[in-house]
């Protein structure tokens, strides 16, 4: 019997099963940015980064809430991770790790409308205490009376003023930053203006961008 054996030296260190990455709780913020990756290869290190924050944060915060560190994660474009069965109970069960341990979860996708494709993303909805909802499709109107809780004048506003005209690039800039905010039941619209000086860095995903974010940090 004979047995071909065949050795691969690759430059994707991501999969090997381990993790040589050492992360400092200290540090303010910890970007784990998988935008840089071949699509065909996000899908993987998604699921990697996820039990990754699961085991090493999430997990490791105090069960008391007089101990516990002040720990929040951000999931942006969290919709991504709603395509495959094994992400998305990652993702339900990161966010129920999470209450339990005390840490805030911020999940960012594109429509209201994807939660309602899956049992978990729908659980996920639901538990969440505080939404803030940008501008959703006009389609969409009745899903978020029916979902959301909001009256139909609401529902409108969602749909059709905030966020202004997209198509109107100065329409637009008016009214970026517009959101409708719900806690429980209390609903409120409101403007929310981000500090450039100390936000940009850590909220924006372009690699272009935060060069020239640093570029600019260093020389001031």
């Amino acid at each position: 019997r004979k047995e071909k054996v065949i050795e691969i030296h690759g430059i994707r260190p991501y999969y090997d099963g381990q993790s040589t990455i050492h992360i400092s709780r200290d540090n303010t913020f910890t970007n784990i940015d998988i935008s840089q990756l071949p699509e065909n290869e996000r899908k993987l290190a998604r699921q990697i980064a996820m039990d990754f924050v699961n085991e090493n944060f999430i997990k490791k915060n105090s069960e008391s809430v007089d101990s516990a560190d002040k720990l929040a994660l951000i999931v942006d474009e969290a919709h991504e991770s709603f395509e495959l069965p094994y992400t998305r109970k990652a993702l339900d069960m990161l966010v129920r790790t999470a209450r339990k341990r005390h840490a805030g979860i911020i999940l960012s996708s594109q429509t209201i409308k994807e939660y309602d494709n899956y049992p978990e993303t729908q659980a996920i909805l639901k538990q969440a205490a505080t939404k803030f909802v940008f501008k959703q499709d006009f389609q969409d109107k009745a899903h978020l009376m029916e979902t959301l809780g909001v009256t139909e004048s609401q529902a409108d506003s969602i749909v059709s003023r905030i966020g202004g005209n997209l198509s109107d690039d100065n329409d637009k800039k008016r009214h970026r930053g517009e959101v409708c905010i719900i806690d429980n039941k209390t609903v409120c619209f409101t403007k929310v203006d981000m500090l450039s000086k100390t936000e940009a860095l850590p909220v924006e995903t372009d690699a272009t961008e935060i060069e020239k974010l640093i570029t600019v940090e260093r020389t001031v």
